[in-house]
């Protein structure tokens, strides 16, 4: 919650710009649970496209619980 905290107070266009490449390179080498603590950054800073492109990636992962995941995050 804090980290969260921390990165919501930067500016949106800052984050909106940067966040989303940091978030693609590691969810190449994410887990299940890496992948449900990127989405709900996503979720709870309100980059409602980054986390749609973070779900679409993820629905193609071959990791069942990766996909599972994605689905709790589909609009």
């Amino acid at each position: 919650m804090l980290v969260k905290g921390i990165i919501g107070r930067l500016q949106r266009r800052v984050l909106a710009h940067d966040l989303p490449p940091l978030i693609d390179d590691q969810m190449s080498r994410a887990d299940e649970d890496e992948f449900r603590r990127m989405a709900e950054l996503l979720d709870h800073l309100g980059l409602v496209e980054a986390l749609n492109a973070l779900v679409e990636r993820a629905m193609e992962n071959e990791d069942p619980g990766i996909r599972e995941a994605a689905e709790d995050f589909s609009q």
